[in-house]
C-alpha cells in the first residue's frame, strides 16, 4: 500500500491514526460516510509499548523501548495494509517531545518503514482531547454548557475548560509513568514517597483550569477508561 496515498471511488474513504505515547501506543481505523461527518470504526486497539520506560532517569530513550514500540508500529501498518487505508497520520505525544535522542526513534520509524511521526505539541494534544469529546455523539453535552476534559497520558496530563469553543487549557508534565519513575520507588510506596508526590501534583496544578460548580467533567484515555472498569466490575453482582 502506497499509504497516505490511496484513493478508491467504489468506497468511502478510510483513515487511520497511530498514537505513539510515553507508556501505550494506539491505532485507530475508521470508514468515512461519504456526503456526511458521520464514521464507522473499523479496527481500534491499544499495546502498552512502555516507549519512555527508564526516560525519566536520563532524559533518554532506551534502546529496548525504542525497538518495542517500533515493532508493534510494524504491526499496525500491517493492519492497516489489511484494511485498505487511505490516509494514515502517525503521532508521538510527551516523551517524544522531551527526549534528548527523540530524533533518534523519528529515524528508526523513517528508515524501516518509510512513515514520518508527527511530534505535536502539549497544546495541541489538549485541543485534539476537547475537540474529540465535544463531537462524540454518545456524550449528552449541549455545546454552550461548560466542560472540563482531563486526559492523564504516562508522561502529561491535559486539562481542558470550554463551552461553545475552548476558554483555558494546560498540558501538564504531571503523567502517570513520570510520576512513578521520579517518585514511587517502592512497591507499595513509603508514606513520605507519596507526601512528596502530592506536594509536587499540588504546586503543578496550580497552572490547571479552574471549573465551575456547574461543569461536566470528562475523562479520556488509559487512566480514566482503567478506573472506569475497575468501578463497573466492582458494582457487578
Amino acid at each position: 500500500m502506497a499509504r497516505g496515498s490511496r484513493l478508491s471511488w467504489m468506497r468511502s474513504k478510510r483513515y487511520g491514526v497511530i498514537d505513539v505515547g510515553t507508556n501505550s501506543s494506539l491505532l485507530l481505523l475508521v470508514e468515512a460516510h461519504q456526503g456526511s461527518h458521520e464514521f464507522t470504526v473499523l479496527y481500534d486497539d491499544v499495546e502498552i509499548t512502555q516507549l519512555g520506560r527508564g526516560f525519566y532517569a536520563t532524559n533518554r530513550l532506551q534502546n529496548d523501548a525504542m525497538e518495542r514500540t517500533a515493532e508493534t508500529i510494524r504491526n499496525y501498518l500491517n493492519v492497516c495494509d489489511d484494511h485498505q487505508i487511505d490516509d494514515l497520520i502517525v503521532t508521538g505525544t510527551s516523551v517524544l517531545r522531551d527526549a534528548e535522542n527523540g530524533g533518534d526513534f523519528l529515524d528508526l520509524v523513517k528508515e524501516r518503514f518509510g512513515i514520518a511521526v508527527e511530534v505535536i505539541s502539549g497544546e495541541m494534544e489538549a485541543r485534539l482531547s476537547y475537540i474529540a469529546v465535544r463531537r462524540d455523539g454518545s456524550l449528552p453535552i449541549p455545546a454552550n454548557e461548560s466542560c472540563l476534559v482531563t486526559d492523564i497520558g504516562g508522561g502529561s496530563t491535559e486539562l481542558i475548560l470550554g463551552d461553545d469553543k475552548i476558554r483555558q487549557m494546560a498540558s501538564l508534565n504531571v503523567g502517570a509513568v513520570r510520576l512513578t519513575e521520579a517518585f514511587l520507588k517502592d512497591d507499595p510506596p513509603s508514606t513520605e514517597q507519596m507526601d512528596r508526590l502530592r506536594e509536587h501534583l499540588g504546586e503543578m496544578f496550580l497552572q490547571a483550569p479552574r471549573a465551575g460548580s456547574g461543569s461536566t467533567l470528562v475523562g479520556v484515555g488509559g487512566t480514566i477508561t482503567t478506573l472506569a472498569n475497575i468501578a463497573a466490575h466492582e458494582r457487578q453482582p
